[in-house]
């Protein structure tokens, strides 16, 4: 789609299409053409006055900057996303300006999340309700849109705030988090389980997680580093906080059954990946020598014709001489 002519004929539609690219890359781990995608769209999007999509190439850079170590630089770029759509949402009575600021704002959470620094992403909260706020009086949300982010968010900030041994205001949002219609699907009940291993809540954690061990078997490739990181981990957490050393160590040689299983077949893929190309530029190296003993057999045909017809030349006028 990316190389169709017709694919850049509407710009929103085309910077649309290189999100999708540019997030693709990232999930494959190539971040060097998640980046060179994301700069493709920023300019595009900058040339077009286009500033929400701009805001969204922006999120999409900073994560690939946070996996390539420029935290720095991945922090400065979710700022200026999120200052640019806390603008564009302000005056668009469109939702879904306002969900990409909500958006931004999460991602940025989410970072802080994964940094440690979760004094930093507490801070977040108010903006984050404000952010809330402005989306609610939005026309034509989707039903449970809401929701769903305000139970995101619950859960991230109950666990945080745990972390940081705020418990009153953590088993606050907790309960908000139960409160909501999304915790009551297998999706949204999972958001309780970082803050009950972080409250020390053990047992309760186990039950949450038991169910999503069958739900994740019936709906989902268990065999995935998603699998790996969002269940068994905090299985083996919750074993380890409950002093069940034999569960720990049954759920850490399955992960790391798994994480073995994965990495073979990820070199499966990448030997096949391999092999892909080898015979590609073998069919590409045989069209090239073919084309070059075609080139090498007209050559001498041209030349045998030349060589006729001045022959020829040379008969007639000899013939006429005589």
């Amino acid at each position: 789609a990316y190389n169709m002519p017709e694919s850049r004929q509407d710009t929103e539609i085309f910077l649309l299409l290189l999100g999708v690219i540019a997030d693709d890359y990232y999930q494959n781990g190539n971040y060097k053409e998640s980046v060179s995608i994301c700069t493709e769209g920023l300019k595009l999007a900058s040339d077009s006055l286009l500033r929400d999509q701009e805001a969204n190439f922006y999120i999409s850079l900073a994560t690939n900057l946070w996996e390539l170590g420029r935290k720095d630089e991945a922090y400065l770029k979710l700022g200026e996303a999120a200052d640019i759509l806390e603008k564009e949402a302000a005056r668009s009575h469109l939702y879904m300006t306002a969900d990409d600021y909500v958006y931004s704002l999460g991602a940025y959470i989410q970072t802080l999340y994964s940094d440690g620094r979760y004094c930093d992403a507490i801070a977040m909260l108010p903006r984050f309700e404000q952010a809330m706020d402005c989306l609610e009086s939005k026309d034509d949300i989707p039903d449970g849109l809401v929701d769903m982010r305000r139970a995101s968010a619950y859960g991230a900030f109950a666990c945080m705030l745990a972390l940081e041994g705020d418990y009153g205001k953590a088993d606050e949002l907790s309960r908000k988090l139960m409160a909501t219609d999304y915790f009551k699907t297998p999706d949204g009940a999972q958001f309780i389980v970082p803050y009950l291993l972080a409250r020390k809540r053990y047992a309760e954690a186990l039950r949450y997680i038991k169910d999503e061990k069958k739900y994740w078997q019936a709906n989902a490739d268990t065999l995935s580093f998603d699998y790996i990181y969002g269940h068994l981990r905090r299985e083996q957490e919750a074993f380890t906080g409950l002093n069940k050393t034999a569960e720990a160590l049954r759920v850490a040689n399955t992960i790391q059954q798994m994480s073995d299983a994965l990495s073979e077949r990820d070199q499966s893929a990448k030997a096949l990946e391999l092999a892909e190309i080898y015979k590609t530029n073998e069919q590409a190296l045989q069209l090239e020598q073919q084309s070059t003993s075609i080139l090498i057999r007209n050559i001498i045909i041209g030349s045998a014709l030349i060589f006729l017809i001045l022959a020829v030349v040379f008969i007639v006028r000899i013939s006429r001489y005589n």
